[in-house]
């Protein structure tokens, strides 16, 4: 007996043999039950989500075609993060509030600069709407893993959800940051809390890399952390090198890509040129971003973006007895006073300055903005050596 004849049987037995009350209970869950499979079929059921099969997941399993807020509804959703300057803040508080990306088609722009397609992405910005994570899993990241640890965190947790539903295993958030702690020393980061991704392993020197980060770093903390992440290749550089895609301010920008001897060539400036090559892509209007402000300094608007891409230099290896936390302390006393002579910036460190200076082959009169950025890796290097 088929299955429709049963159905057929089965609703000839209620209409004739069942009081009238519980027949109708009856046929109306058969009708019900029928209804739904009818209405899932054709993709509108389970609260109207059409389910769709993506060719890109890594499990090739169902996952949901989700309709994400454009970047107004975002600003009205949460204005308190995305809205315009408070009336209490002052100008300092206005330049440390995080800078987000909640305008699709600008994130879509972002990512056909990068190198994402097939590739494990590390989204390392702080906690944020995710329009930039989602742009670049339609771009065809293989696995995009973000980090939602900060104090707004908990106020895109929607967003997160929605995404997680969308993209499935392609997506995962993370409860630890991506970055280094401020030392530049991993805190719980270790292989263990890594290996759970699935991060795929490759030697250093790799023609390719498999894994790509990008995300916005509104401040200099937060690229500072991950050069020194690079330069001690701890947490994600355990795995090996990947190029990274960043949005930064224009002042930083300006500052990391000076030439020594200029005014704005700094710590942050040598230490990122030391261990990377750095290139400026293309430059977005503060307008594009949340909250929307602009304040004009010269001619720079100081809340304009810019792109640019990190390419570690894979031939600097320091000594392993060098931590992050090391290379922090020494580039940052010599740039306390950026225009002393090399030898009474390095006197700062202590005895045996004398033989650093030997050691690295430098000019004690030579002022500190007017080393080239290897030259700070020769210090290190001789460093180290003081420091075992």
């Amino acid at each position: 007996m088929t299955v429709h004849h049963q159905q057929g049987v089965l609703i000839f037995y209620l209409c004739g043999y069942v009081p009238g009350a519980i027949r109708t209970f009856f046929l109306q869950r058969l009708f019900l039950r029928l209804a739904m499979r009818v209405l899932y079929v054709r993709g509108i059921a389970n609260n109207f989500i059409v389910r769709r099969t993506d060719s890109n997941c890594l499990s090739q399993k169902v996952v949901t075609q989700e309709v994400f807020p454009t970047r107004q509804e975002l600003v009205e959703q949460f204005p308190e993060v995305l809205g315009p300057r408070r009336q209490k803040s002052n100008t300092t508080q206005e330049l440390q509030r995080p800078t987000y990306l909640c305008d699709f088609p600008t994130a879509k722009k972002v990512t056909s600069f990068t190198n994402v397609k097939d590739k494990v992405v590390l989204d390392i910005e702080p906690s944020s709407p995710r329009v930039l994570t989602r742009a670049m899993l339609d771009a065809g990241a293989k696995f995009v893993a973000a980090t939602d640890k900060s104090k707004f965190a908990f106020v895109f947790k929607q967003e997160i959800e929605r995404l997680e539903r969308a993209y499935g295993k392609r997506y995962k958030s993370l409860s630890t940051p991506i970055c280094v702690s401020p030392l530049g020393t991993s805190t719980g980061q270790d292989l263990e809390t890594w290996e759970h991704l699935d991060l795929p392993l490759q030697p250093w020197d790799a023609s390719t890399d498999a894994m790509v980060a990008t995300g916005i770093l509104s401040q200099k903390v937060f690229l500072r952390n991950y050069i020194l992440s690079m330069a001690e290749r701890t947490g994600p550089f355990a795995f090996g090198s990947m190029e990274g895609y960043f949005l930064i301010p224009q002042h930083t920008a300006k500052l990391i890509l000076a030439n020594p001897g200029s005014p704005e060539y700094d710590y942050i400036t040598a230490l990122s040129q030391a261990f990377a090559s750095l290139t400026a892509l293309t430059k977005f209007s503060s307008s594009c971003f949340d909250p929307s402000r602009t304040r004009i300094v010269g001619d720079t608007d100081v809340y304009d973006m810019v792109l640019i891409k990190v390419r570690p230099n894979k031939s600097i290896e320091l000594p392993a007895n060098l931590t992050g936390a090391d290379i922090h302390n020494v580039m940052r006393l010599l740039f306390v006073r950026k225009k002393d002579r090399c030898e009474i910036a390095l006197k700062k460190l202590g005895t045996g300055y004398k033989s650093l200076l030997q050691s690295a082959d430098l000019d004690p009169s030579t002022p500190v903005n007017e080393l080239q950025p290897e030259t700070f890796v020769n210090i290190l290097r001789a460093y180290s050596n003081l420091v075992e």
